[in-house]
């Protein structure tokens, strides 16, 4: 009697129902996963905030050496050229970051697959033909949100600089 009582009880029915359904302790078995994501975003952020201030100070300098050595028009087109440079540097290493993550973390099988998932979620371009394993394909979309935060400040950076050059008459 009492084995038909366990047959039949909503934990057991449940799972009739749903077989993908994981047990319980296995769910929180991703948490730190999930956990080390987040961590990871926050330290990139931290990171392009950190790029983005000493960006500024060297642009500064490089902008008086470049006004002493040549014409006004020439200087300020090598600060606009120095600063996509050095901001497509750090998102290619935002990028790579994210990339040994997957990898590391057993979800893609080698770096270059790593590298290519992490730059289509980076840039949120997404094409999908490569994806996370289940349960934790989520850990895309934030990256993906990583990047189009840092992408977003390097936008407004951008604008700054030019808004700097262009406070002198065209």
């Amino acid at each position: 009697m009492r084995e038909a009582v366990e047959e039949t009880s909503p934990r057991t029915r449940s799972n009739m129902k749903h077989p993908t359904n994981t047990p319980f302790p296995v769910q929180y078995a991703q948490l730190p996963v999930y956990v080390l994501a987040v961590l990871l975003a926050t330290f990139i952020a931290a990171l392009h905030a950190g790029i983005l201030f000493g960006l500024a100070d060297l642009l500064q300098v490089l902008r008086g050496w470049a006004k002493a050595v040549a014409a006004d028009r020439p200087a300020d087109i090598l600060v606009v050229v120095a600063a996509i440079c050095a901001l497509f540097t750090a998102h290619i290493g935002e990028t790579a970051i994210w990339a040994a993550f997957f990898w590391k973390s057993g979800q893609l099988p080698s770096f270059a697959d790593g590298w290519y998932f992490a730059g289509t979620s980076h840039t949120t371009l997404g094409y999908g033909d490569l994806v996370l394993k289940k349960p934790l394909r989520s850990l895309g979309p934030i990256s993906a949100i990583n990047g189009l935060l840092t992408y977003g400040c390097s936008t407004a950076y951008l604008f700054l600089v030019l808004q700097n050059i262009w406070q002198h008459p065209l």
